[in-house]
């Protein structure tokens, strides 16, 4: 998965430039040769921050999925009681407060209500 995290990166930040890599899993580490001419090899801190950028992308993609499929709490009919919608809206604030509270390192999902 790694592998094509970075290969999303570098696409970001170098579109349609030539490349290849080979991935050590075992060391986990990648080799980067950069085949064009055209455009200039990224530093490795280019590529790491794309990786970041790329990896948020993913976070957000999921953040939101899991917004949508609650989004039936905020209607005017539903039949919660007091203390169940407030665990879905806390719920829901946790999840749009995940870029700001989070590292993209290791987000710790809240735990949907029941």
């Amino acid at each position: 998965m790694a592998e094509k995290l970075r290969a999303e990166a570098l696409n970001l930040i170098r579109p349609g430039a030539e490349w290849s890599m080979h991935e050590d899993r075992e060391i986990g580490s990648y080799e980067l040769t950069w085949l064009d001419a055209t455009q200039a090899k990224p530093s490795d801190a280019e590529i790491h921050a794309a990786f970041d950028a790329v990896r948020w992308q993913r976070i957000r993609a999921t953040r939101n999925k899991l917004l949508r499929a609650c989004d039936w709490i905020g209607a005017t009919d539903t039949q919660l009681d007091a203390p169940k919608k407030s665990a879905w809206e806390a719920y829901r604030q946790a999840l749009r407060d995940i870029p700001q509270t989070q590292s993209v390192d290791g987000v710790q999902w809240p735990t949907q209500p029941e």
